[in-house]
């Protein structure tokens, strides 16, 4: 190699080696992190249940538009690679305020880049719903309406969180509902004028989440009022006369027992028909045995009205008074 060779060889070496120290004097470009993490939707203070769906955004002036990212609440929950949503679970956290934080996380960065926090009002559970008063579960009362008081409450929102209450009344001989309505703003039913038979009252809450609770029901009976039963008047026994002054006439002798000469009737026995429609043909009988009654004519007949086997018509009517042992003829279904 000649000496021009050589010299060229040996500057171009030198030139080389001195461009990589400067570059390795030189600082590198300042990394700006991401500023104003938050929440696009959803908004603070809103109320949510199960899973929420969430957006992210961010300014980062200095961000490689090629770059990966992930968007979140938490690092071990985060969304798709390059999509600013995802969803908040909630399910399974408590009912009331939980606080969400915004997190980004750039594929290049071991860092997690948080933002603003947000409250949300979480509301998981369904609300409650009692009978507070009215007739008892399985009571008997007499003809005529009948007052209900019912509350209900939405756990940590309580009464506020609670946007209906339905009350219902069920005819259960027929089957039929004889009403199903709101009963929010009163807190209490009242039933019309019911007739003798069996019924169910019921009543519902739900939530703004439309979660609904279960229902709380009483079942009770209408009964006729007893009959009153005025006993028989039994004359007392009459005082004994005085006794006569002696003389040398016979002597007659009196009853010893001047009482005994008075009978006592014994009391009249009643029947007061008892309710037998919607009974089996075996309940009716020992219904009526108990009440005093007989069983008189038994017919059988079908309907569109008439349960198979089941008393769809009675003789006489329920609540009325009888001598005992009167016969009551029933209708069955067939």
């Amino acid at each position: 190699m000649t000496f021009p060779t050589r010299f060229r060889a040996v500057r171009a070496f030198v030139i080389t080696l001195s461009l990589a120290c400067v570059a390795c004097v030189l600082p590198a470009a300042a990394f700006a992190a991401p500023t104003n993490v938050q929440f696009a939707a959803p908004g603070a203070g809103q109320l949510q249940d199960g899973l929420v769906y969430a957006k992210v955004t961010w300014t980062d002036a200095d961000r490689d538009l090629a770059e990966h990212f992930r968007v979140g609440s938490s690092p071990t929950n985060l969304g798709v690679v390059d999509s600013q949503t995802f969803f908040l679970n909630t399910a399974g956290l408590p009912d009331g305020p939980q606080s969400f934080t915004p997190v980004v996380k750039y594929e290049s960065s071991a860092s997690f880049f948080s933002g603003t926090p947000i409250t949300l009002y979480v509301d998981n559970t369904a609300p409650t719903a009692t009978v507070a008063d009215g007739p008892a579960n399985g009571a008997e009362v007499h003809p005529g309406a009948q007052v209900f008081t019912v509350t209900a409450s939405d756990g940590y929102y309580a009464a506020a969180g609670v946007s209906e209450v339905r009350c219902s009344l069920t005819d259960l001989t027929s089957g039929v509902v004889l009403a199903d309505l709101s009963c929010k703003a009163a807190r209490s039913f009242t039933t019309g004028d019911l007739e003798l038979g069996s019924y169910r009252f019921s009543v519902t809450a739900s939530d703004r989440r439309n979660h609904r609770s279960a229902a709380a029901t009483r079942t009770f009976s209408v009964v006729p009022v007893p009959p009153v039963v005025t006993p028989p008047v039994v004359a007392p026994a009459p005082e004994p006369a005085p006794a006569a002054a002696a003389s040398p006439a016979p002597r007659v002798e009196t009853a010893p027992n001047a009482a005994a000469a008075v009978v006592t009737k014994a009391p009249v026995r009643y029947c007061v028909v008892p309710i037998l429609r919607g009974y089996t043909l075996a309940a009716a009988k020992v219904r009526l045995a108990r009440a005093g009654c007989a069983v008189g004519q038994v017919t059988r007949a079908r309907g569109l009205r008439t349960r198979v086997g089941k008393v769809s018509a009675q003789g006489i009517a329920a609540g009325t008074v009888l001598a005992s042992g009167r016969r009551v003829g029933l209708r069955v279904g067939r």
